[in-house]
């Protein structure tokens, strides 16, 4: 329980990684604001959450766009009144084919989610 009050937010949170670390940070003890594109991913995770007893709640979140992380992150301070923990999993792999057929919307997607958010930019004032 070394997270024990301690509020936790996990960009990509309701699949594979994302989702690992929400329901770690849980066992810790955190309560863990899921945060996905995927709404019933991350209703997923949160379900599981709560069902061994922790604290969770999901939020929809695309993380490209920088004013709704500036406002999902207001939204999980309102209900949980800090955040103590950042996990930035979000990211995609692209699109699967050679380089030189990657479209340039498929290109600025990838670094969109992958680039752009992670960086820093979105939370930055």
């Amino acid at each position: 329980m070394r997270l024990q009050g301690k509020v936790a937010v996990v960009t990509g949170g309701g699949m594979g990684m994302g989702r690992s670390a929400c329901l770690l940070l849980a066992r810790e003890g955190a309560k863990v604001a899921v945060t996905d594109v995927s709404e019933n991913d991350a209703m997923q995770t949160v379900e599981d959450i709560r069902r061994t007893g922790g604290t969770a709640e999901h939020w929809h979140l695309d993380v490209t766009r920088v004013i709704e992380v500036k406002n999902t992150f207001a939204e999980i301070v309102a209900e949980f009144e800090t955040i103590d923990v950042l996990v930035n999993n979000a990211g995609i792999a692209g699109v699967n084919k050679p380089r030189h057929e990657i479209t340039e919307e498929e290109r600025d997607q990838l670094m969109a989610v992958n680039v752009k958010v992670n960086s820093g930019h979105a939370t930055s004032t």
